[in-house]
């Protein structure tokens, strides 16, 4: 699926996050069926080293619970309600596996796992997300992102061939993302801050045979001015909004 994929892609920013809890079944569902190719999500570790989707460190923001991702084991994890900070209609969600979440989309949908071990960069996330797309054989269905250039070498070393993409971050912090580092690290997609994002770094990085794929973009006019420079995805919390640019673009 990632020989082949749209352009321009349409990646739900874990899941259909506007409308539904981050990061639950429930916001990946609703994303496919609002339209969108593919899923971004966060992966991390919990205490006894099952991959979880969460994005941030702690559970406190998006759960009823409170502690770090990485002091709790699955158990715990499970225990606790991810759509309590959303309407009654998602009550109960739970936080789910990296495993249970692939089974759920199988080969519906591109998955694009977010690498977020960030406070812990030395432990086995990149080699043990690898290890279960593997197992999955869903190779052709996932790609591997990161802002850690060393974790995408990492995954690389499990899965060969598996695709993987470069985060940058926002302005002057993002210079490594985008500069040689990023393309040393993945040669064939970039994931920029949509605000630094231009017509002449669009046409860079098309001459290097790369896609461009901007994170976070919410607005219909920032939508409109990316895909109308020749960006290749869009990464975004609203999908339906999202079909509309693409609509008017064309």
């Amino acid at each position: 699926m990632l020989s082949e994929l749209p352009k321009p892609l349409l990646l739900a920013h874990r899941g259909a996050s506007a409308y539904a809890p981050e990061n639950t079944l429930a916001a990946f569902e609703l994303a496919l069926r609002q339209g969108a190719h593919g899923v971004e999500l966060d992966a991390k570790l919990s205490a006894d080293r099952q991959i979880v989707v969460m994005h941030d460190a702690s559970v406190n923001r998006t759960t009823d619970g409170s502690g770090r991702v990485n002091k709790l084991p699955l158990a715990a994890l499970r225990e606790l309600d991810a759509g309590v900070r959303s309407t009654s209609n998602y009550h109960g969600q739970k936080i789910p596996t990296l495993a249970e979440t692939l089974e759920t989309l199988g080969d519906r949908a591109i998955v694009n796992i977010e690498l977020t071990n960030y406070t812990s960069p030395c432990d086995p996330l990149p080699e043990l997300a690898a290890e279960l797309v593997e197992r999955m054989n869903l190779q052709s269905n996932v790609l591997f992102s990161s802002f850690l250039p060393a974790n995408l070498y990492r995954v690389q070393r499990v899965l060969p061939h598996a695709r993987v993409a470069i985060l940058a971050y926002q302005g002057a912090l993002g210079r490594l993302g985008r500069g040689w580092i990023g393309r040393r690290a993945a040669p064939e997609f970039v994931h920029p801050y949509r605000k630094d994002i231009n017509p002449a770094y669009i046409h860079s990085e098309h001459k290097r045979g790369r896609r461009i794929h901007a994170w976070t973009i919410d607005s219909l006019t920032e939508a409109r001015a990316f895909l109308s420079m020749g960006g290749d995805g869009l990464i975004s919390d609203n999908p339906p909004l999202m079909l509309q640019a693409m609509e008017e673009v064309g």
